[in-house]
């Protein structure tokens, strides 16, 4: 992907997830590993540069793992909230790398959106891959702006209702959404780096 002038980039953590042995924090990637063929996870999560503009972002992600093509698609689930503990769903995703072993980007058939306030970004991997599964980075790249139809007090007491409530199975739900064209802006990428692994095992929640 080539070097974007208004690229901004954040440095996360990672943990293990489900069924994962180890985890390898490396310069620029997490390695995670699991003995042979197997399904496991992993947690990344970083905290969002507050000048980050509301919108709906493509979700991206850059990732190698062992394994056949046909046997190795990822699923990652997109959480975000003001809050480490008041995070929700706001994408989730199955992608696949068609050359094991070498990283591709790849990217999401949705969007994810972020609210005015959201502050906690949270990306939880499964999957199934043979021995390791290597992230390089993930990347949200603005793709329609949400205006100003929500200010930070409003999106906070969304954020918090919404982290109280459950979905219905086969409710309809709407979603407001703003008709702005877009732009290129000057906020009009959001690239994380998982590097800094967290250490100890237990809840897979954010933390600073």
């Amino acid at each position: 992907m080539e070097k974007d002038p208004a690229l901004q980039v954040q440095v996360g953590t990672a943990a293990a997830g489900p069924g994962a042995e180890s985890v390898l924090t490396e310069k620029d990637e997490v390695q995670v590993f699991h003995q042979g063929f197997g399904s496991w996870g992993a947690n990344f999560c970083f905290e969002l540069n507050p000048a980050i503009a509301p919108g709906q972002y493509r979700f991206y992600a850059r990732y190698k793992s062992g394994g056949e093509v046909s046997q190795v698609s990822q699923n990652f689930t997109v959480k975000v909230g003001a809050k480490p503990d008041e995070l929700k769903t706001r994408g989730a995703f199955a992608l696949i790398n068609t050359t094991p072993w070498e990283y591709q980007w790849l990217q999401a058939a949705a969007t994810v959106t972020v609210l005015s306030g959201d502050r906690w970004l949270e990306v939880n991997n499964t999957g199934k891959a043979d021995r390791a599964k290597v992230f390089d980075a993930f990347l949200l790249k603005l793709e329609t702006p949400l205006g100003q139809w929500m200010n930070t007090a409003e999106a906070q007491d969304r954020n918090r209702f919404l982290a109280k409530t459950k979905a219905v199975p086969g409710a309809n739900m709407s979603r407001r959404t703003s008709s702005v064209a877009t732009p290129i802006m000057s906020a009009a990428v959001w690239c994380g780096r998982a590097i800094r692994r967290r250490q100890g095992s237990g809840s897979n929640r954010c933390w600073s």
